[in-house]
């Protein structure tokens, strides 16, 4: 016996798509029967069923899934209650451009039995809604109600050809459980489905005019600038930026990157912006011809720089923005750049085409003597950059790390080794990316200082009589990570998921990744560059929780060797050896992890998790000094502003090896020492080490235990507390 639910199953698996990331409910009693059905006469689903306890988490997997992969997932969710459990994930695929289809029941419509699937139990009566699909309506590309098995096959391909088409996007179907539960004839189940006639639509090209005048203006510049966000979701878009850039030396920036867009070590390339007053590039100001592509904010008008200035382009700078889905930003209440031109175009080919008509026209127009002195100036601004990072990334004079011996069962002594607690006068906070981290306070005062601590403080706090260590800052924990990649994943084969909020630009910097396509130009002070890191991504939106969900799915979407089919990007993909997901301590609650690490342990999927624990919310207190920078709050600590976590923090490393059943490592680690399960490890693990041998041994080993032990490992990192 088939159902509509089994056509709805059957078609999903014969359009490509290949996982399903379930919650299911009293909507689904059809679709439970037909996998059942399926198991028993073949053996297995033809879609991978993966079962999510929570919404937020399967959306984030199935987004996590679809930037590894090119391709949607499904995700099944029950009636208004679990689309509105979607929460902030629906924002994040909607902003993100990533193609996901999401499909919910709903209360049946009958109640005296009149159908199959007709009202039986109470609640059926609370979840009949007027109008189900308001909750997600203004963040999916599309939505349709299901009514009939007769059309539900080119329902659901109509669907993913709008998920595919950019801007990609999430779609919502729905349906009555009586129209799913409906008996249907063998025939529709036999009947080939394909998307070979619905395809997505084909990249737009620049038109000749377009090309003409950036052709022109580029080759008369004397200050080029390309910015970008998110170019590199295809690799058919880096190779042309990467030669645009080398063929006249433009400088490139990512503003606000979602992906890995260019090389860490192509000598053009002046790193990264999260456009925080003081932070944009200098180049900015001076750029004569600026094109921007795939962009959703290039610059804040209304920034200045350290000297006053505004951080935005001259009145003379040819702008051109360029975009593959929405160059208006259309789905934005306001947005506007003052530009000479706004082309509909698809990165890959505009790129191409200019790169070409450069090559093209440059002879005898282009002044070689002047690119070359660009190239120069440009190189040496990379150099200046790499410098800088190496210099954060250091731990200045290396002195071991003293311990008191502490037996095994004994309980650590108080205050504990890694304490996170509030510093008593409010430091200043620095957003630059010249500073090596908003970690490092501008002050004395410390969260780990003899004069918050006490003359008490055990002697694994303190360096000596008077000279206390420093918690570890953002920089020196990405170098260690880098390197501990660099060492034990093949080249290429690590990505990491970048939720760090505050120090989002510092991860991206720091990881030095190469990704995956290589620039013909080598910076020679890069040689330190993430080789095995094979790109960087974030949600793209600003609905925190992605990054432990999304990892999840990306190992399941590396496991998808062929991702080359009828729907979604013609480009073949490669997975990922290994996942890192860099998060805030709030990002990891905020993340669910109770549902993630069982997840990832059901389905063997295992990842790497470093939180950047500063004990709370950094950003509402970034923001409040952003408006009130000499207010009454800047004097306040983030347990009084009720952004802090502390003083009793969780054991955030604990929470994932509970949640797995002790299956996933856990180790808590601060200057001062390592800790698992609140107490300190013994002494001969860390005795006569330094601060950065201890964290290296820890995110070493941690990396290890991934790889090796195909299990999942977390470092709780000490930083500084809010």
């Amino acid at each position: 016996m088939y159902t509509t639910s089994s056509l709805f199953l059957r078609t999903l698996a014969q359009v490509g798509i290949t996982h399903a990331f379930v919650n299911w409910g009293s909507d689904h009693p059809a679709l439970l029967e037909d996998l059942e059905r399926q198991r028993v006469e073949d053996g297995k689903t033809a879609l991978e069923i993966i079962t999510c306890p929570n919404e937020m988490v399967a959306l984030s997997a199935a987004q996590g899934y679809a930037q590894v992969t090119g391709k949607p997932a499904a995700v099944i969710v029950h009636v208004e209650v679990g689309t509105q459990a979607l929460a902030g994930a629906i924002h994040n695929v909607d902003v993100g451009r990533v193609p996901v289809l999401i499909y919910a029941g709903s209360s049946p419509f009958t109640y005296e039995g009149e159908l199959k699937g007709s009202r039986n139990e109470w609640i059926m009566w609370l979840q009949d809604f007027p109008d189900q699909a308001h909750a997600v309506r203004q963040h999916v590309r599309h939505v349709a109600q299901i009514d009939s098995p007769v059309n539900l096959t080119q329902t659901v391909r109509r669907a993913l050809q709008i998920a595919t088409s950019e801007p990609k996007g999430p779609v919502y179907l729905w349906a009555r459980r009586e129209v799913m539960e409906q008996d249907i004839d063998e025939a529709l189940m036999r009947a080939p489905i394909s998307m070979l006639k619905w395809p997505a639509i084909c990249p737009a090209a620049l038109s000749p005019q377009i090309v003409s005048a950036i052709t022109s203006a580029l080759l008369a510049s004397t200050q080029p600038l390309i910015l970008t966000s998110n170019i590199g979701r295809s690799s058919a878009a880096i190779k042309p930026l990467l030669a645009l850039s080398a063929h006249l030396a433009i400088p490139i920036i990512s503003t606000v990157p979602s992906t890995t867009n260019c090389p860490h070590s192509h000598p053009y390339f002046l790193g990264t912006t999260y456009l925080a007053a003081g932070t944009h590039h200098a180049v900015l100001q001076r750029a004569d011809v600026i094109l921007i592509v795939d962009t959703e904010v290039p610059w804040i008008p209304g920034n200045r720089d350290a000297q006053g200035n505004f951080e935005k382009p001259s009145e003379s700078a040819r702008i051109f923005v360029l975009d593959g889905g929405d160059p208006l930003k259309s789905r934005v209440g306001m947005w506007h750049v003052d530009a000479e031109a706004v082309a509909l175009a698809d990165a890959g080919v505009a790129l191409g085409q200019i790169e070409q008509a450069v090559r093209a026209g440059a002879e005898g127009v282009l002044d070689e003597a002047r690119v070359k002195e660009m190239a120069g100036e440009m190189e040496k601004l990379h150099e200046e950059w790499i410098a800088g990072m190496d210099k954060a990334e250091g731990f200045g004079v290396v002195v071991p790390l003293p311990l008191t011996r502490v037996q095994k069962g004994e309980q650590p002594p108080s205050p504990p080794i890694s304490p996170i607690s509030p510093v008593s006068k409010r430091r200043k906070v620095s957003f630059s990316r010249k500073s090596d981290d908003m970690d490092t306070a501008t002050d004395d005062t410390r969260s780990d200082s003899p004069s918050t601590l006490g003359e008490d403080a055990p002697q694994s706090i303190l360096m000596g009589p008077t000279r206390p260590v420093k918690n570890f800052t953002t920089p020196q924990i990405v170098a260690s990570l880098r390197r501990a990649i660099n060492e034990l994943v093949p080249p290429s084969g690590a990505l990491v998921l970048n939720e760090t909020v505050t120090k989002y630009p510092l991860i991206w910097e720091h990881t030095r990744a190469e990704g995956r396509i290589a620039s013909n130009l080598k910076s020679s002070a890069s040689a330190d560059a993430g080789k095995s890191i094979g790109g960087v991504i974030t949600s793209r939106g600003s609905s925190l929780g992605w990054a432990i969900g999304a990892s999840v799915g990306t190992i399941l979407g590396s496991r998808v060797t062929d991702a080359q089919d009828s729907i979604g990007d013609l480009e073949r993909r490669r997975g990922f050896d290994f996942a890192a997901a860099v998060v805030g301590d709030g990002c990891f609650m905020f993340g669910v992890p109770s549902t993630v690490f069982w997840m990832a342990r059901k389905y063997n999927a295992p990842f790497l998790t470093v939180i950047l624990n500063n004990s709370g919310w950094g950003a509402p207190m970034g923001s409040m000094l952003g408006v009130y920078p000499h207010g009454l709050g800047s004097a306040a600590g983030g347990q009084k502003l009720s952004v802090g976590f502390g003083p009793n923090v969780p054991d955030h490393s604990g929470v994932a090896v509970a949640a797995s059943a002790g299956w996933a490592w856990g180790r808590r680690v601060s200057a001062h020492g390592i800790e698992q399960g609140g107490v300190r490890v013994q002494e001969d693990e860390t005795n006569g080490r330094s601060p950065k041998e201890v964290l290296d041994m820890v995110i070493r080993e941690a990396v290890r235990v991934v790889l090796e032990e195909r299990r999942c490992a977390v470092v709780d990192c000490v930083l500084d507390a809010i």
